[in-house]
């Protein structure tokens, strides 16, 4: 009776790679409800140990010049779509070169497995997304820490194979930029809009990575490109609005900055930077804790501006230093100048009544040193400005290159 039960067991026991993927949706149910990493070790070790067995009796079914089976195939991509999660859930708790190669070598053929049939559902955008915000986040940690010493010792995973920042940020953008072109195949599925938006807004935000990493102006261009598009994506949903003044505020300092490489080319973007700050600062609650910083921040970036582009308006009415007694003929300048006073005030006042600790905690000590240097630079030209309008002597013209050099400083902090 035993040797039937044995032959008779054998015959119905569960394949040993869909024992593997059992064990290791089990191990990964633990891991989410308690985030404790032997877990998601062991889960990673028995996706991984399933996916081989079902590569390997792939391999046997070709060298016997045999198709896949669908079953097989689905299994497989099931397989890579597991570990792909794990990994990713790996890099994410544990940020490390060598996490990242794990999931560099497994993720391209997870979708090279999908190819054309790749599920109708969110499945395929949502795994697009996080894989690219991965290459995203390691992109940004690589150029902003200093390259490693030659004399300090290499990484084991290095000697091998390395992902540069290039890499990093190639991944990165083909995996963003392949999203929007297949929302444009998902029609009929709801929230297209938002997820729309934070692609572009991500991939915006890579081109500007790739500014200040290279100073490529030309990245400028296609970030400002991105941004409108995002801007125009987001819904009026109160779940986008957060992303949305995001989006506003990273594209106005966009603006600004394509301004500085060339304003008398590109004089309008101070106008549209402007206008973009004027729209996101309203949007900032001063007196919310979560907010105050970025408000604060955004509110000195608006003063700024106008304050630039009242010199500016000055000096193209005045070619020449401003004489005793004359009086700047541009009302629109006069304007910028008082607007700036005024939300240059608003934000020192919120700065003062701030203690050095809170100030050094929020990480705004650099930001309230350039708005004291604006803030003398507004409240002098402020004075004057009046002073002139009483017939009272104005400022010197080596007062205003003074002025001039303080304002340079003051837009340093971006």
């Amino acid at each position: 009776m035993r040797p039937f039960l044995s032959v008779f067991w054998c015959c119905y026991k569960e394949d040993p790679a869909d024992e593997a993927y059992d064990k290791g949706l089990r191990s990964y149910e633990r891991y989410m409800a308690n985030h404790q990493p032997e877990y998601l070790h062991d889960t990673i070790q028995n996706f991984q140990s399933c996916l081989d067995l079902h590569l390997e009796t792939r391999r046997d079914s070709r060298a016997r010049r045999e198709p896949d089976s669908p079953d097989l195939s689905e299994k497989i991509v099931r397989a890579y779509l597991m570990l792909t999660m794990a990994l990713l859930s790996q890099y994410e708790k544990q940020p490390t070169l060598a996490n990242l190669q794990h999931l560099a070598r497994v993720e391209p053929n997870l979708f090279m497995e999908w190819g054309t049939k790749r599920p109708r559902n969110y499945t395929y955008l949502s795994m697009l997304y996080n894989v690219a915000t991965a290459y995203n986040r390691a992109y940004l940690q690589a150029i902003s820490q200093p390259p490693p010493s030659p004399t300090s010792p290499s990484d084991p995973a290095n000697d091998t194979w390395s992902l540069s920042p290039i890499d990093l940020y190639q991944r990165a953008h083909i995996g963003f930029g392949q999203i929007p072109h297949a929302l444009n195949a998902e029609s009929g599925m709801s929230g297209m809009s938002s997820m729309r938006g934070m692609v572009l807004s991500r991939l915006a935000n890579l081109e500007v990575l790739r500014y200040y990493e290279r100073g490529a102006t030309y990245a400028l261009d296609t970030a400002i490109s991105y941004f409108k598009e995002a801007v125009q994506s987001f819904s009026i949903l109160p779940a986008d609005r957060l992303l949305l003044r995001e989006c506003l505020d990273i594209l106005a300092t966009a603006y600004y900055k394509r301004f500085e490489i060339d304003p008398a080319r590109n004089h309008q973007d101070l106008d549209n930077s402007i206008s973009y700050y004027r729209n996101v600062q309203s949007q900032y609650n001063e007196q919310h804790g979560a907010e105050k910083m970025a408000w604060i921040k955004c509110s000195h970036h608006l003063a700024t501006m106008l304050y630039k582009r009242y010199e500016i308006n000055l000096q193209h009415n005045h070619p020449g230093p401003v004489g005793n007694g004359e009086l700047p003929a541009n009302r629109a300048a006069l304007e910028d100048l008082k607007n700036a006073h005024d939300v240059g005030k608003e934000a020192k006042n919120v700065l003062d009544a701030l203690t050095d600790d809170i100030i050094s905690r929020l990480g705004l000590r650099e930001t309230k040193e350039h708005e004291d240097k604006l803030w003398g630079v507004l409240a002098q030209h402020s004075t004057h400005t009046s002073a002139q309008s009483s017939r009272q002597p104005s400022p010197t013209p080596s007062s205003n290159r003074i002025r001039r050099k303080q304002f340079k400083a003051s837009i340093c902090c971006w």
